[in-house]
Protein backbone atom coordinates (compact mmCIF):
# COMPACT_ATOMS: atom_id res chain seq x y z
CA UNK A 1 0.00 0.00 0.00
CA UNK A 2 2.72 2.51 1.02
CA UNK A 3 4.81 2.13 -2.24
CA UNK A 4 1.48 2.78 -4.65
CA UNK A 5 0.11 5.36 -2.68
CA UNK A 6 3.66 6.85 -2.83
CA UNK A 7 4.29 6.22 -6.79
CA UNK A 8 0.76 8.14 -7.22
CA UNK A 9 2.00 10.79 -5.24
CA UNK A 10 5.41 10.59 -6.94
CA UNK A 11 4.40 10.46 -10.26
CA UNK A 12 1.10 13.80 -9.52
CA UNK A 13 4.69 15.64 -8.90
CA UNK A 14 6.70 14.89 -11.81
CA UNK A 15 3.73 15.53 -14.37
CA UNK A 16 1.65 18.02 -12.97
CA UNK A 17 4.26 19.92 -10.18
CA UNK A 18 7.41 20.15 -12.40
CA UNK A 19 6.12 19.22 -15.22
CA UNK A 20 8.88 19.83 -18.17
CA UNK A 21 10.92 21.49 -15.69
CA UNK A 22 12.21 19.24 -13.48
CA UNK A 23 13.19 19.94 -10.03
CA UNK A 24 13.62 18.05 -6.25
CA UNK A 25 11.08 16.04 -4.14
CA UNK A 26 11.91 15.31 -0.83
CA UNK A 27 10.53 12.67 1.42
CA UNK A 28 10.17 11.48 4.71
CA UNK A 29 9.05 8.24 6.19
CA UNK A 30 8.92 7.37 9.66
CA UNK A 31 7.26 4.43 11.37
CA UNK A 32 4.79 5.53 14.21
CA UNK A 33 3.30 2.29 15.73
CA UNK A 34 1.25 0.53 12.50
CA UNK A 35 1.58 3.64 10.65
CA UNK A 36 3.77 4.87 8.23
CA UNK A 37 4.05 8.79 8.23
CA UNK A 38 4.98 10.40 5.26
CA UNK A 39 5.89 14.02 4.37
CA UNK A 40 6.31 15.22 0.70
CA UNK A 41 7.83 18.62 -0.30
CA UNK A 42 8.32 19.72 -3.63
CA UNK A 43 8.81 23.36 -5.37
CA UNK A 44 6.48 23.01 -8.21
CA UNK A 45 3.10 24.52 -9.35
CA UNK A 46 0.52 24.83 -6.26
CA UNK A 47 -2.45 21.93 -7.02
CA UNK A 48 -5.26 24.19 -8.45
CA UNK A 49 -7.28 26.23 -5.32
CA UNK A 50 -4.32 25.13 -3.55
CA UNK A 51 -6.78 22.23 -2.24
CA UNK A 52 -6.71 18.54 -2.61
CA UNK A 53 -8.44 17.02 -5.52
CA UNK A 54 -11.44 15.27 -4.45
CA UNK A 55 -10.36 11.72 -5.91
CA UNK A 56 -13.60 10.83 -6.99
CA UNK A 57 -13.65 8.03 -9.61
CA UNK A 58 -14.52 9.05 -13.35
CA UNK A 59 -17.24 7.21 -14.93
CA UNK A 60 -16.73 3.66 -15.77
CA UNK A 61 -17.07 1.65 -19.65
CA UNK A 62 -15.37 -1.32 -19.10
CA UNK A 63 -15.15 -1.54 -23.03
CA UNK A 64 -13.32 2.17 -22.81
CA UNK A 65 -11.31 2.45 -19.49
CA UNK A 66 -9.80 5.98 -19.34
CA UNK A 67 -5.86 5.88 -19.40
CA UNK A 68 -5.75 7.90 -15.64
CA UNK A 69 -7.92 9.69 -13.47
CA UNK A 70 -7.74 6.99 -10.41
CA UNK A 71 -4.80 8.39 -8.73
CA UNK A 72 -5.94 10.99 -5.83
CA UNK A 73 -8.97 8.15 -5.71
CA UNK A 74 -6.40 5.45 -4.39
CA UNK A 75 -4.37 7.98 -2.27
CA UNK A 76 -7.35 8.63 -0.59
CA UNK A 77 -8.87 5.42 -0.08
CA UNK A 78 -5.39 4.05 1.23
CA UNK A 79 -4.49 6.75 3.34
CA UNK A 80 -5.58 8.88 6.44
CA UNK A 81 -5.03 12.32 8.05
CA UNK A 82 -4.09 13.37 4.27
CA UNK A 83 -3.17 17.22 4.40
CA UNK A 84 -1.84 19.35 2.02
CA UNK A 85 -0.17 23.17 2.10
CA UNK A 86 1.44 25.53 0.37
CA UNK A 87 3.58 27.12 2.28
CA UNK A 88 5.52 29.99 0.59
CA UNK A 89 6.92 28.48 -3.35
CA UNK A 90 6.64 24.89 -1.50
CA UNK A 91 3.77 22.16 -1.28
CA UNK A 92 3.61 20.38 1.59
CA UNK A 93 1.18 16.66 1.61
CA UNK A 94 1.78 14.64 5.02
CA UNK A 95 -0.58 11.72 5.66
CA UNK A 96 -0.32 8.03 7.03
CA UNK A 97 -0.40 4.72 5.92
CA UNK A 98 -1.12 1.45 7.35
CA UNK A 99 1.93 -1.01 7.67
CA UNK A 100 2.43 -4.84 7.96
CA UNK A 101 -1.25 -5.37 6.64
CA UNK A 102 -2.87 -3.27 9.12
CA UNK A 103 -5.61 -1.29 7.75
CA UNK A 104 -4.78 2.99 7.24
CA UNK A 105 -8.31 3.59 9.01
CA UNK A 106 -10.14 2.44 12.16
Amino acid sequence: MAELVLAEVLNNIVEHAYGSDGGQIEVTVRQSGPLLACRVVDHGRPMPGETLPAGTLPDLDAADLPDGGFGWHLIRSLSQDLCYRRIGARNELTFCIGVNNQPSCP
